[in-house]
């Protein structure tokens, strides 16, 4: 008993399996029939050379500007000053950046001049951003500026407004 069912689930997988299938695809038919045309046949070895051809042209002008990426020399080492500016207390939507976000954007930035992140296109620019290791003074520094925007009248409402800038305002 064991054995038959087995056979009639066998069977009935393998006839509809073969119901639903198709002999040939309606692509591969057409296709067939059209190679029978040799001036089918030429286009489409023309064609498909052409299309070799772009591709080799696409391949090699990204090897030239691969080669553009290798620079010889140090980078310029830029020091950044990040200024975080704050809401008094901790309204909704504030977000306050850690010191490692602040240190990852710097480092995109960075990977980004240098054509090295997945964003990045064309030539590499000998330029490296980091935050600030001193300040004007000479004395030690993260290179992150966290101070408040209570003493900014309309910071809380309104953020930091450029004169004569209407869609700075969030309250409208």
């Amino acid at each position: 008993m064991r054995a038959l069912r087995f056979f009639l689930l066998a069977s009935t997988v393998f006839l509809c399996s073969r119901s639903f299938s198709q002999a040939i695809c309606g692509f591969d038919y057409l296709n067939q029939h059209l190679r029978k045309n040799a001036e089918y046949v030429q286009t489409l070895a023309s064609t498909e050379y052409k299309i070799q051809q772009e591709v080799d042209n696409i391949i090699r002008t990204r090897a030239q500007f691969q080669n553009l990426n290798v620079l010889p020399g140090p980078a310029y080492e830029i020091p950044v000053v990040v200024h975080v500016i704050a809401p008094s207390g901790n309204p909704a939507g504030w977000v306050n950046p850690s010191d490692l976000q602040i240190q990852e954007a710097i480092d995109r930035l960075s990977a980004d001049f240098a054509a090295t992140s997945t964003r990045s296109v064309g030539a590499s620019t000998p330029i490296r951003f980091t935050l600030a290791k001193r300040t004007q003074d000479c004395n030690a520094s993260t290179g992150i500026v966290r101070v408040s925007g209570s003493g900014v009248p309309g910071y809380d409402e309104n953020g930091v407004v450029v004169p004569g800038s209407p869609h700075c305002y969030r309250g409208r």
